[in-house]
C-alpha cells in the first residue's frame, strides 16, 4: 500500500475552518490525486461542515466542485434537516456533483436535486465502498473534491483507488 502524506491547510486557514482550540488533526488536509485536489475534513458538525463548504466554494477549481458527504455525525445532532443540507450543498456550497452516504442521505440527495443539481449528480449510496467507487469514477483532473465527515482510512482507500501519490505543495 502507498504511504499517504498529508498537507495541512496553513494555520490561519485552519483556525478559520475548525477553530483555534481544535487539535491539528481536525484541520482539513489537502491531497492531490488524478490531477484533482481532495479536501478532507473529518469533522462534520454543523460549524465545521459549513466552514468546509465555504472552503470548497472559495477554492479555485479548474473544472468542477464535487463533494462526498457522510451524514453519520450530522444526522445524530438535534435539528438536523436533510432538506436544508441538500439545498446548502447545491446552492451555498457551489457543488456540481455530490455523493451522500449515511442516515438521511437519500432525503439529502433528493433535496439537492430539488435545489437544482441534475438527478445524475446528486447520488445517494448506502455503503462507503460503493460511494468510494462512484466518487473515484466522477473525479477528473482539475476538480476540487470535498470529503466531509469521512474517516482517514476511507479517504486513504479512495486515494489508493485513484492510484496516485500525494503531493504537498
Amino acid at each position: 500500500m502507498n504511504s499517504v502524506e498529508t498537507c495541512l491547510i496553513p494555520p490561519i486557514a485552519a483556525c478559520l475552518t475548525v477553530g483555534r482550540d481544535a487539535p491539528p488533526e481536525a484541520a482539513p488536509r489537502l491531497l492531490t490525486a488524478a490531477g484533482a485536489t481532495l479536501i478532507h475534513a473529518t469533522e462534520a458538525a454543523p460549524r465545521q461542515a459549513e466552514a468546509a463548504l465555504k472552503l470548497l466554494r472559495g477554492f479555485r477549481a479548474a473544472r468542477r466542485r464535487l463533494a462526498w458527504l457522510d451524514l453519520a455525525e450530522l444526522f445524530s445532532l438535534p435539528g438536523f434537516s436533510p432538506s436544508e443540507w441538500g439545498s446548502r450543498l447545491a446552492e451555498w456550497g457551489g457543488v456540481q456533483s455530490v455523493v451522500i452516504t449515511g442516515p438521511g442521505g437519500r432525503e439529502t440527495a433528493a433535496a439537492a436535486r430539488e435545489a437544482g443539481l441534475p438527478t445524475s449528480q446528486a447520488i445517494f449510496c448506502s455503503g462507503l465502498g460503493t460511494a468510494r467507487n462512484v466518487v473515484a469514477d466522477l473525479i477528473r483532473a482539475g476538480d476540487a473534491v470535498l470529503l466531509l465527515g469521512l474517516h482517514k482510512e476511507c479517504v486513504d482507500k479512495l486515494h489508493e483507488r485513484l492510484g496516485c501519490r500525494v503531493e504537498c505543495g
